[in-house]
């Protein structure tokens, strides 16, 4: 064994350390609250975990599993073991999802989709996505054939579940499928997905399947994936009724990839084909809304999100958006000129113009590392003041004329209107909250004296309701199984504007409150859709939103009663009042709950081999397996590994308790060898050395997530010990005096970033901001030279985009690392090499070296070393293009590309006395830095490969060193390829 394979050991080590955190549940992705008061439901198929804020809509949850169990256990082969729901109320967006992985494990956010256009439709939102995700553990549990003998050998190894090789469109198109076959509504019985292929065809550009992909830059993103995979997997169900033969062929096929062979095996006919007559049976496009006013200026269009537009005046519009270029923000709009952006957003919520000049608005933000809340805010000119804070509110209305506030508050499991003062600081229910109604989108009367405002009730049914200032019903109209939403007053105070799909797709009603017996009537259409209307100050123009394939727009056309016209079917009759208050309520698990365990969820389920090689003929196999529990409270991951030339054992292990949720508490604990030949002055080799290395560490770590800017701290302690032996034995004596016989050393780190970087959905690189980086070190030497060591190392990145093209922007990117250690240091940094990430192939197995803190392009990795370092870049990054798609079938995406020119340069040096010591290695030279720079190019592509819907950044780049080649011994030019970005 050599040197080598103890920095294989080191790298291998680290990895394992990033895979215990990459394996553990996310806390800032997940938002699952480990430390909170979690309890379990159990029934016949799940666990149900809860805590006591959410135990009636968790009861209602079980209920609805079980029955979603059954009914797709008609459907699929059913999943092997219980199933873990956890049903989290931490955040303040609708979203779940499921994993096969280490168990099968389901996560449902507690928020209803009440801001969600395509999710509106639903008889009780709880029901449709626990369908959905339950859905999706009957697709991914399934394996045969060699599959299954493979999982008997290494258990639930992640690898060997042959369905999560599909693509998204496929796994989304296939829940998506049952969420609405088996609860009655859903987004196939809803609007959005069919205007999304009507738009596309209007447009002369349905997809390909190849350009389906969750990691798209395209709009509208995602939701294509959704969308267009849930047509077409509805239709081939429903045409062969083979979704269980295409499942279980996937599940037992030798190579899960082969998409059109198991398309036939299991439907009788291949994706290509079905896509192709789907696309064919589409209807043509129509002009739409002929027979009505026509849509008016498009004063704005292409944008990624556009929401609530609100007059300021009879020619000016305020309104929320997302260009996919910037990051959200609130634009003003006005006919002939291009949008002003007046103020940034960490969404798209709702912008109220205040009579004082200032702008209300809602928006998302973390309360701690663990909870994303909405809160009101005030902008006033340049200035953001946070009205409230935790207060869980969104799409508020301001009264004008005192600025009293109505908004929507999120509580467990559902939604209720509130009032709330004008400076925040009172907020009063205005009715009970209720998991059977959820509320949407209130706004005030002219007069300020009543409430119009959307009720989502279970049965997929939306009701227009006017309450007075108390919160009391005044009048319940246009009832109807769709999605109406947004109603706006017009400026008399005598009808409602409003949006509904009632009709078949999104389109504007207006509504007369003068008569009882009213019906909603058409005012305005358009081929796609129309959303969020709004009346003009003197009552003769709408502003709407219209969906287009490229990009939401915003429209202006005139309203006037007497150019309404009836819709073409008469407004459905569904029940409200006292009448749909009699109905049943939603079934409920009423079994006893417990206190929450983790160690049934924290045992080992699998294990990966894995196979590294030394220099020679040296081999290390052994395994790794890793594990968490389902509410993130506690994660490992671990690896052993023997040498197979010499019977050497290495191991690493690393432990991770969120139980206190701040801070989190890390434990290591690793060994490995490192072997050096000997040699006598006459060249002659005299033996062996052996060094045993341990190591153990304790670290306790900070995070301070916000939507604008994170930042981190940890304290981490460790101990080494190393101990050396020799062949032949005796050896060890005469080498004692350099090497010692061994030592126990401890140390101490801290460390602390911070960051405020943009990442626009469409860029190529980070944007307008700084990241900052340090860490300090303090170790205690076991030896006579020196009692302690420190050392000290920082980097800082910053950021400009540059107002060049009309994509993505060009960005100037610049780097600065700096690292410091004494002369008694023992370990010494590294100047050169490519600055990059890690690719995880499987757990335990990892393509790449990772970061180099000091790298030089177009150098080796350790062209020098020394107890000093320094390093900068300059780079110029520019977008190239935006292929977004695949190649067929074939399991790869290519999203983005982009050119980067760069200057770097830096070194590694010692001083005088550290190279007098000896201790360390000093490749650089002593005292006075020898520089090394270099020029070059990389094209980096956003590429996913054997894999449809996670990309990584793959660089391929040139570079030419300039300085130091004749120090190094370094080639001319160097072409390098790897992962992850530069910095």
């Amino acid at each position: 064994m050599s040197a080598r394979v103890g920095r294989v050991m080191r790298r291998v080590a680290r990895a394992v350390a990033v895979a215990a955190l990459v394996l553990a549940p996310d806390a800032l992705a997940a938002q699952l609250r480990p430390h909170a008061d979690w309890r379990t439901l159990a029934t016949e198929h799940f666990r149900v975990h809860f805590t006591p804020a959410t135990e009636e809509q968790a009861r209602r949850a079980a209920a609805a599993a079980e029955r979603a169990w059954a009914l797709l256990a008609d459907e699929l082969a059913a999943p092997r073991g219980p199933v873990d729901l956890v049903l989290s109320d931490d955040v303040d967006f609708s979203n779940g999802y499921a994993t096969p992985f280490p168990s099968n494990r389901i996560v449902v956010y507690a928020q209803p989709p009440v801001a969600s256009a395509s999710l509106r439709f639903y008889e009780d939102w709880t029901t449709l996505v626990v369908t959905h995700e339950l859905a999706h553990i009957f697709h991914l549990d399934r394996s045969r054939g060699w599959w299954r003998a493979a999982q008997y050998v290494f258990g639930r190894n992640p690898a060997l579940f042959p369905n999560l090789y599909t693509p998204a469109w496929v796994k989304e198109g296939l829940a998506v499928h049952y969420e609405s076959k088996l609860t009655g509504a859903g987004r196939l019985h809803g609007r959005q997905f069919h205007m999304y292929a009507q738009a596309a065809r209007l447009a002369g550009h349905l997809p390909r399947l190849d350009e389906l992909s969750l990691a798209t830059s395209q709009f509208p993103g995602g939701e294509t994936s959704y969308a267009y995979g849930s047509l077409l997997m509805d239709r081939l169900a429903n045409a062969s009724g083979g979704m269980r033969g295409f499942v279980d062929a996937t599940a037992g096929t030798v190579i899960p990839f082969r998409l059109n062979h198991n398309a036939k095996r299991g439907f009788g006919t291949s994706f290509g084909d079905a896509w192709t007559r789907w696309r064919d049976s589409l209807p043509a496009p129509s002009a739409g809304g002929s027979t009505l006013p026509g849509v008016g200026r498009t004063l704005a269009r292409g944008a990624w999100a556009l929401e609530y537009p609100r007059w300021m005046n009879d020619s000016l519009l305020l309104v929320a958006g997302n260009d996919g270029r910037d990051v959200p923000g609130a634009y003003l709009v006005a006919p002939g000129r291009a949008p002003e952006r007046v103020g940034r957003r960490n969404g798209v919520d709702r912008n109220v113009p205040l009579a004082d000049g200032g702008v209300l608005y809602a928006q998302l933000d973390y309360t701690d590392p663990y909870t994303v809340r909405s809160d009101l805010w005030v902008q006033r000119g340049g200035t953001e003041r946070r009205l409230t804070a935790g207060a869980r509110l969104t799409t508020p209305d301001a009264r004008a004329r005192d600025g009293a506030i109505v908004a929507v508050q999120s509580v467990p499991g559902t939604t209720r209107l509130v009032r709330v003062s004008a400076d925040g600081q009172r907020i009063v229910p205005l009715a009970p909250a209720s998991l059977d109604a959820q509320w949407s989108e209130p706004r005030w009367s002219p007069e300020g004296d009543r409430i119009a405002a959307v009720r989502l009730r279970r049965g997929a049914v939306s009701e227009l309701v006017v309450l007075d200032t108390l919160g009391a019903e005044l009048r319940v109209v246009a009832a109807a199984r769709a999605v109406s939403a947004a109603p706006a007053w017009t400026p008399d105070g005598r009808r409602l504007v409003f949006a509904s799909d009632v009709g078949g797709q999104p389109e504007i009603y207006e509504l007369s409150l003068d008569s009882p017996d009213a019906t909603p009537r058409r005012v305005a259409a358009t081929a796609t859709g129309f959303f969020q209307p709004d009346v003009s100050p003197t009552g003769g123009a709408l502003a709407a939103v219209r969906y287009e394939n490229d990009g939401y727009a915003l429209a202006v056309t005139p309203l006037a009663s007497d150019l309404a016209v009836a819709a073409d079917l008469p407004w459905p009759h569904v029940e409200h009042g006292a009448s749909a208050a009699a109905e049943t309520a939603a079934p409920s698990e009423q079994g006893t709950a417990g206190r929450y365990s983790p160690w049934r969820s924290l045992m080992p389920r699998y294990w990966s081999p894995m196979l590294l090689a030394g220099e020679g003929d040296d081999l290390l196999l052994g395994g790794f397996t890793s594990g968490a529990d389902v509410v993130g409270r506690h994660s490992y991951a671990a690896q052993a590994l023997v040498n197979l030339s010499n019977g050497q054992a290495s191991y690493d292990a690393h432990y991770r308790y969120a139980g206190l949720g701040q801070p989190l508490l890390d434990v290591g604990l690793a060994e490995f060898w490192d072997d050096m030949v000997l040699a006598r002055e006459s060249g002659e080799v005299a033996g062996e050395l052996r060094e045993r290395t341990r190591l153990l560490s304790l670290a306790a770590s900070l995070s301070r997530p916000r939507a604008r800017s994170s930042a981190y701290a940890s304290l981490a302690g460790e101990v080494e010990q190393r101990r050396y032996t020799t062949r032949p034995a005796p050896l060890l004596d005469s080498i004692a005096a350099r090497f010692g016989r061994g030592a126990t050393e401890p140390a101490v780190r801290l460390s602390a970033g911070w960051s405020n970087t943009r990442h626009p959905m469409r860029s190529v690189s980070a944007e307008d901001g700084v990241s900052v980086s340090a860490s300090a070190r303090q170790r205690w030497l076991a030896d006579d030279v020196s009692a302690l060591t420190r050392s000290a190392q920082a980097s800082l990145s910053a950021y400009k985009s540059l107002p060049v093209g009309r994509g993505a922007h060009h960005v100037l990117a610049l780097r600065v690392a700096g690292g410091w250690a004494d002369d008694a240091a023992t370990s010494s940094f590294e100047a050169g090499g490519v600055n990059g990430g890690a690719l995880e192939i499987v757990p335990g197995v990892v393509l790449g070296e990772g970061a180099h803190t000091f790298g030089v392009r177009g150098f080796a990795s350790e062209a020098q070393e020394g107890n000093r370092a320094a390093t900068a870049t300059l780079e110029y990054r520019a977008p190239l293009g935006y292929p977004t798609r695949g190649a067929g079938l074939f399991p790869a995406f290519l999203d983005r590309t982009a050119l980067a020119l760069f200057a770097e340069g830096g070194s590694a040096w010692c001083s005088e006395a550290a190279a007098a010591g000896r201790r360390i290695a000093c490749t650089g030279g002593a005292s006075d830095p020898r520089w090394l720079a270099s020029v070059g190019a990389e094209l980096s592509l956003d590429a996913a490969v054997l894999e449809w819907d996670s990309t990584y950044r793959f660089r391929v780049g040139v570079a030419a060193p300039v300085r130091g080649r004749e120090l190094t011994g370094a080639d001319a030019a160097s072409v390098y390829v790897t992962v992850g970005r530069a910095f």
